[in-house]
């Protein structure tokens, strides 16, 4: 790809030095004006400013990424690929990162996420606009990597630049990890219960519908029992689940999305139960793009068992 990007800058005249357009066929004249395969790049991509790291043309080159940081990047050909690998904190319920592609200059660009467990494509956006930012946004599994490819849409014309930046927001829920009745989380009688209805990407799969469940463990007394699910986020129909050690006691679910659930019944016996709390009309979006983050990513729900 260097030699392609020298050709480029020295048919448009950007050079380096006069070195860099003076090379013969022995070799690449990029690499000849001091720009080596771990150096960044600078106006010989015809971006005119010093950018990633190459080679990162592949998933194998992909450059470090630190999340939170800013980079400047060059779409250097029609066929120029650059790959960023990032890693998530190993928060016990994940979260999600948030991708701006910004500052682009004359194209449209597009951006592309794998697991990397799996190589498998997390989410693929895009725009259509030239110099249009683009937002994007994905949720992700505790302690996993991720690759970025950031490449030309359609219709690249000429190298232009563009600025990545990857921020990465931490679940908001303390009962993590919760989502099967083996590590059900105790919760007390009236206590309400504030948590997140959050899953994230661990390969390039779709996110189970199960790995939205959260489980609890509550003492009960053989007595009616009102289990109430409330503020659920506006893009998941609910689903609310009443164990005991014999099986399942009561189910109750909500086709509406963000609507509530309320569950009264009979404590079958007096002891030990499980609550479950998932999703009922299947998975709500963990990928898109846009500024607006899908409803799930930050509200939480509330949850309460109570007894008279």
């Amino acid at each position: 790809m260097k030699r392609l990007v020298k050709e480029l800058a020295c048919a448009s005249g950007l050079s380096v030095m006069a070195a860099a357009c003076l090379a013969t066929d022995g070799g690449p004249a990029v690499e000849d004006a001091g720009l080596d395969a771990g150096s960044s790049e600078t106006a010989s991509s015809g971006c005119g400013l010093a950018i990633e790291p190459e080679p990162n043309d592949s998933r194998a080159t992909a450059t470090a990424y630190t999340l939170g940081a800013t980079v400047a990047g060059c779409v250097a050909s029609a066929t120029d690929h650059d790959f960023y690998e990032l890693s998530v904190p190993s928060d016990p319920a994940g979260g999600f990162v948030t991708l701006v592609l910004g500052n682009v200059g004359e194209g449209t660009i597009s951006a592309r996420v794998y697991a990397v467990s799996d190589s498998g494509q997390v989410t693929s956006q895009f725009t259509t606009t030239r110099g249009q930012t683009l937002n994007a946004f994905f949720a992700a599994a505790a302690g996993h990597k991720y690759r970025i490819e950031v490449a030309d849409f359609t219709g690249w014309s000429v190298p232009y630049r563009y600025d990545l930046t990857a921020s990465y927001t931490r679940a908001d829920d303390a009962f993590e990890p919760n989502d099967t009745r083996a590590v059900a989380k105790p919760i007390t009688l009236d206590a309400a219960v504030r948590a997140s209805l959050f899953a994230g990407f661990t390969s390039g799969d779709a996110i189970a519908a199960a790995l939205y469940s959260d489980w609890y463990a509550v003492m009960l007394t053989a007595a009616r029992v009102t289990v109430r699910l409330e503020d659920v986020p506006t893009n998941i129909a609910p689903e609310v689940q009443l164990f005991d050690a014999s099986g399942e006691v009561d189910r109750g679910t909500n086709p509406t999305r963000g609507g509530s659930v309320v569950l009264g019944t009979a404590a079958t016996t007096a002891g030990p139960h499980l609550v479950r709390v998932g999703v009922f009309a299947g998975p709500p979006e963990a990928e898109g793009k846009g500024a607006l983050l899908p409803d799930h990513f930050t509200r939480r729900y509330r949850l309460t068992v109570t007894q008279p």
